[in-house]
């Protein structure tokens, strides 16, 4: 193990979540960025013309382009990054939190003080 290696990547952070449609979360990931991109290189396109030069079907393309909604692992990995998560590593201070919430959790089964069951 590389200790100058981040903690977690966004792709194995992605798979953490339930893809959906997707069989792997991973690639609704990338297909989101392949739309929004597309998207803002021919901002005069609708779903439907996007949904068409991309071959990704309407119904995943309109809530992205027209209700700015997101997937659930591209929201996580905006998450991480805003808390810098996904470039901490093993000597961060980042990593001793996270590591500290993880064991807490699994070892005490919650982090909700009013609800707390050992």
């Amino acid at each position: 193990m590389e200790w100058a290696q981040p903690v977690i990547d966004e792709r194995d952070l992605a798979r953490t979540y339930d893809g959906g449609a997707y069989a792997d979360p991973w690639t609704a990931v990338l297909d989101y960025q392949v739309v929004m991109r597309y998207a803002s290189h021919h901002p005069d396109n609708g779903s439907y013309a996007i949904s068409t030069a991309l071959d990704i079907p309407r119904s995943r393309v309109r809530p992205w382009t027209e209700n700015k909604s997101k997937p659930d692992p591209v929201r996580g990995i905006e998450t991480a990054r805003d808390y810098g998560w996904l470039a901490a590593t093993y000597h961060d201070t980042e990593f001793t939190i996270l590591n500290t919430l993880v064991a807490t959790i699994f070892s005490g089964g919650s982090i909700d003080a009013e609800r707390y069951q050992p």
